[in-house]
C-alpha cells in the first residue's frame, strides 16, 4: 500500500499519472495517487483527465508554496505509510516500474532509489549545461550510488516510509536547494537507504541560463545551512574543495583569477559544447566568495 505523490507547476503531469495508474492495475497494487498543482500559471487541459481515473486526488492549491512546503502537505494528507515522490517531468523507464520499487521496500529498508537516467538524443543549444550535467553527474552506475548512498540520491523519484521523510523534510521555505539538508537529514536519522536499478528518465531540462540561475540559488542555500549548522562544514564536495583552499591560503587568490574569467566561463557554458569542469570551478568561485565574505 503505498501514496504516490506528485507536485507540478506548469506542466502536463497527465501521462505520468495514466502510466503510474496503469501499471498499478496491471500489478493488482493498493495505491492511491495525489497530485497538487503549486498555483499553476499555466493551464493544462489534459491535466482535467486525472478526475476520471480512480484513486487518483488532483487539488489546485490557490497560492504558491513551494516544492518543500508542498510535499510536506502531500506527505501530510497522504492515506499509507510508504510514500513514493515523483517530480511531474520524469517517466518510469521500466514496464515494471511501480511493481519493482514498491517491492523494494523491504522491514530492512526505508528508502529506496532506483536512479535516473538522461534521454540519449542530444537537445537544443539552449538545454546543453542541464542535459550533460544530468548525463555525466546525476546519471550514477549503482556502484557509485551505492559509495555516497545519502548524495547520490536525487529527489526526483524516491519511495520512503512516511516517518522518516517527515522527519527529514524540516524545512520548509520556499528555498532553492534543500536537497541538501533533506539528504543529511536523512544520514543524521540513520535511514536505511536501498539503490536499485529501476530509473526514471528525467524529461524537464531547463535553459542554460535558468540552470545557473538555480545553480546560484543552490550555492547559497548551502552556505545558508552550513552558517546555520544544518549541514557540516564538509557534507559536498564543494565544501571539502572550499576548505583545501581555506588551509592552504589561496582562497583569496582563487576568487581574484577565476573573477578575471568569470564572463568567459559563463560564455563557455552558455555554448553547445559546455565543460562541465568549468562549472565546477564556477560553483566553487560563487562558494568561496561567501565563505571569504562571512563578517
Amino acid at each position: 500500500m503505498v501514496s504516490i505523490l506528485i507536485p507540478t507547476y506548469n506542466y502536463n503531469v497527465f501521462p505520468l499519472v495514466k502510466l503510474l495508474h496503469q501499471q498499478a492495475l496491471d500489478a493488482q497494487l493498493t495505491i492511491e495517487i495525489r497530485v497538487y498543482d503549486d498555483a499553476s500559471t499555466v493551464f493544462f487541459e489534459e491535466n482535467e483527465g486525472m478526475h476520471s481515473l480512480t484513486n487518483v486526488i488532483y487539488k489546485k492549491c490557490e497560492n504558491n508554496k513551494g516544492r518543500t512546503a508542498l510535499r510536506n502537505q502531500l506527505a501530510q494528507d497522504a492515506v499509507y505509510d510508504a510514500l513514493l515522490f515523483m517530480d511531474a517531468d520524469v517517466m518510469p523507464e521500466g514496464e515494471t516500474f511501480l511493481q519493482t520499487q514498491i517491492a523494494s521496500l523491504t522491514p530492512e529498508i526505508d528508502l529506496v532509489f532506483g536512479g535516473i537516467r538522461y534521454t540519449k538524443q542530444v537537445p537544443e543549444r539552449a538545454q546543453m549545461l542541464r542535459w550533460k550535467y544530468g548525463k555525466q553527474r546525476e546519471a550514477k552506475t549503482i556502484e557509485r550510488r551505492r559509495e555516497m548512498p545519502y548524495l547520490s540520491i536525487i529527489s526526483q523519484c524516491f519511495l520512503l516510509r512516511k516517518v522518516f521523510f517527515l522527519k527529514a523534510n524540516d524545512c520548509l521555505e520556499n528555498m532553492y536547494g534543500l536537497d541538501v539538508l533533506f539528504s543529511a537529514n536523512l544520514k543524521a536519522n540513520n535511514v536505511r537507504v536501498a539503490h536499485i536499478e529501476n530509473p526514471i528518465v528525467h524529461h524537464g531540462l531547463e535553459s542554460s541560463s535558468t540552470f545557473i540561475e538555480k545553480t546560484k540559488l543552490g550555492i547559497e542555500t548551502l552556505y545558508k545551512l552550513t552558517n546555520q549548522k544544518c549541514v557540516s562544514e564538509d557534507f559536498r564536495p564543494i565544501q571539502k574543495a572550499y576548505l583545501k583552499l581555506k588551509k592552504t591560503g589561496t582562497a583569496s587568490l582563487y576568487i581574484w583569477v577565476l573573477g578575471l574569467f568569470q564572463k568567459t566561463v559563463l560564455k563557455n557554458l552558455m555554448s553547445k559544447n559546455p565543460s562541465l569542469f568549468l562549472f565546477d570551478l564556477y560553483r566553487l568561485f560563487l562558494y568561496t566568495k561567501l565563505k571569504e565574505n562571512d563578517g
